[in-house]
């Protein structure tokens, strides 16, 4: 039907997914946390939750797995939950603040910032020392990838809280002095 199709895009459900959403994306946690999006193309990851459970529904039955049927419609009433209360957007602004504040602090190392929504990135000033941090960051407990040559990547899951960034960039600053 066009009529609720359009209605969803001017309510706003159309949101930044995953993009290709499978059972091995989600670890069942809680609450359920969502990973590996699809990173390659924004377009892609841009749709409607239904897209992603269409794509989650259709793993699952291939591989007789109705149980994850039950935690994709958990992850995705988690996730419009976080849309409509707007904390999901607030965890947005929130991060990128953060991440802003945390490359102001060294310039010297990052030369600018790259990315949309929750996937980020600083641009290192070089990729020696972009292998440097990512090994102190793991070393304090913080998942950062590397993406290109020289560019520290940062992907948080959508369901992260304010306390999760805080004690990320934390411990991030940790690494940083050890370096």
């Amino acid at each position: 039907d066009t009529a609720g199709l359009e209605a969803r895009v001017k309510h706003g459900f159309i949101v930044e997914g995953h993009g290709d959403l499978r059972p091995e994306h989600i670890c069942l946690s809680d609450p359920p946390v969502i990973i590996d999006c699809l990173e390659f193309s924004y377009a892609l990851r841009l749709l409607d939750p239904f897209d992603e459970l269409g794509y989650l529904t259709l793993e699952c039955a291939m591989i007789d797995a109705a149980w994850a049927t039950a935690a994709a419609n958990e992850v995705l009433d988690i996730l419009e939950e976080l849309k409509q209360s707007g904390e999901l957007d607030h965890a947005l602004v929130y991060f990128e603040e953060a991440l802003a504040k945390f490359a102001s602090k060294h310039p010297a190392i990052f030369l600018e910032h790259v990315g949309l929504g929750m996937m980020r990135g600083l641009r290192v000033v070089d990729a020696d020392t972009l292998s440097k941090i990512i090994n102190v960051a793991r070393e304090a407990g913080v998942i950062v990838l590397k993406a290109g040559r020289n560019t520290l990547r940062f992907l948080p899951p959508l369901t992260i809280t304010k306390g999760e960034i805080d004690e990320g960039f934390v411990r991030l600053e940790k690494a940083m002095a050890a370096l």
